[in-house]
């Protein structure tokens, strides 16, 4: 009759609560600082350790041990799984990036501009369209509108003018 070797840990008629509670914070602190594991994500690791222990504890002969070793392998698995991701600092939450800032204010400017479109003629706003836009050259534009080449750029150059005086006047949408 083989006699089976002393545990180190307690057995299964222990009191599972009592367990978690006793082993709990030295577990976060191993998931959350050692790992850096945020301290939700850290609970979550740290209850999948127990919950691990819960199945396997007949076999488990060192408590201490095992709870370290699973912890241990189970931040590993988190980081492995959120590889590529990162998370937010509250630094980073209060700034946008420059990349975020410059393309606000672009489509601030564009409903702006639009906006002014909105307040002049439509000649002037089909000028300023092949013109800009388009990459009209001003003797196309003068081409196209059967004018002069002096005139499509007296045309052009006076509806630019007008677009910048209404831009500047306050017609902003934002």
């Amino acid at each position: 009759m083989t006699q089976e070797p002393p545990r180190d840990g307690p057995g299964p008629e222990t009191d599972a609560t009592a367990l978690y509670l006793e082993y709990k914070p030295f577990l976060l602190y191993l998931a959350g600082k050692k790992f850096h594991i945020p301290a939700p994500d850290a609970e979550g690791v740290v209850h999948d350790v127990f919950v691990s222990y819960l199945e396997q504890r007949t076999r488990i002969r060192t408590l201490r041990p095992w709870l370290i070793w699973a912890t241990v392998h189970a931040s590993q698995d988190y980081w492995r799984r959120r590889r590529g991701t990162e998370p937010f600092s509250s630094e980073q939450e209060d700034r946008p990036d420059e990349a975020t800032v410059r393309q606000t204010a672009r489509i601030e400017e564009s409903f702006s501009v639009r906006e002014v479109f909105g307040h002049v003629r439509t000649r002037c706003r089909e000028l300023l369209i092949h013109r800009f836009l388009e990459g009209f050259t001003i003797a196309e534009i003068a081409a196209q509108q059967s004018i002069t080449a002096k005139y499509a750029k007296k045309l052009v150059f006076g509806c630019v003018t007008k677009l910048r005086r209404l831009y500047r006047k306050g017609t902003k949408v934002l």
